[in-house]
């Protein structure tokens, strides 16, 4: 596992080190152990507005 430093930009950062985990994470999940998520947009079963201000972003999945 590589080790990733930061730039010295505070004095905390100027040793603080991370493994990174390219090595053991692909970029995608597995796909037989992920399943859709259903999103409802804030809807009620009637399709009326109950929360506001949700709906839209990314795409999720259980996994």
């Amino acid at each position: 596992m590589p080790i990733k430093s930061f730039r010295p930009v505070t004095p905390t950062r100027r040793f603080q080190t991370y493994l990174t985990r390219e090595d053991i994470t692909k970029d995608r999940p597995e796909k037989s152990l992920v399943e859709g998520k259903k999103r409802t947009g804030g809807r009620d079963p009637r399709g009326r507005i109950s929360s506001r201000f949700i709906g839209g972003g990314a795409k999720q999945a259980y996994r």
